[in-house]
């Protein structure tokens, strides 16, 4: 009987301590690989944003447009940051979003149009004269762009969440998970 009385705890232990390796799993989050655009953000924002994972790298477009509702035919200029990522094993946050470190290489901006390009060069954006429609340029080092290119050599972390085609990343500062209508959605 005191051999049964043992066996059944022996038994209750491995059952408790095995249900709690499966709660505390650390993972991968869901694999993030394609293009996610963000719909045209309103205001004085007017841009359409896109990541597009691919293999280990990263790069995250914002068009900019002079017009509400990022009418096509008014871009202004496309700004282009290029990198790597990496997702983390660990568990989700309590928004269910994963963990994943990020870094910036290089950023780039490129005019949309004439006026544009000429704007930039009358006023030597950048240091540069020679800004034209389409041709990206570095602007790493660039006070213009410095909100932007701090992140340059800097590995970065952010927490991410997956549902179906939505991409939604939680905020740095506040732990707060991104609205459905700040989504972006897998094209």
């Amino acid at each position: 009987m005191r051999s049964l009385s043992l066996s059944f705890v022996v038994v209750a232990l491995l059952t408790w301590s095995c249900g709690k390796e499966e709660e505390d799993e650390i993972v991968l989050g869901p694999d993030p690989t394609g293009t996610w655009v963000q719909s045209c953000g309103g205001g004085s924002m007017k841009s359409v944003n896109s990541y597009v994972y691919a293999g280990s790298s990263l790069v995250n477009v914002t068009q900019s447009y002079s017009a509400e509702g990022c009418t096509a035919g008014t871009e202004t200029l496309t700004l282009r940051m290029k990198g790597s990522y990496e997702r983390v094993k660990n568990k989700p946050d309590a928004n269910g979003a994963y963990p994943l470190n990020w870094a910036v290489t290089d950023v780039t901006a490129a005019p949309s149009t004439a006026e544009f390009a000429a704007a930039s060069n009358t006023t030597a954006t950048c240091g540069a004269t020679d800004w034209a429609v389409g041709v990206e340029k570095t602007v790493v080092g660039c006070a213009l762009f410095a909100s932007i290119t701090t992140f340059v050599g800097q590995t970065k972390g952010s927490y991410y969440k997956i549902t179906g085609t939505k991409l939604q990343f939680t905020s740095q500062t506040t732990g707060v998970l991104s609205s459905e209508a700040e989504a972006y959605v897998k094209q």
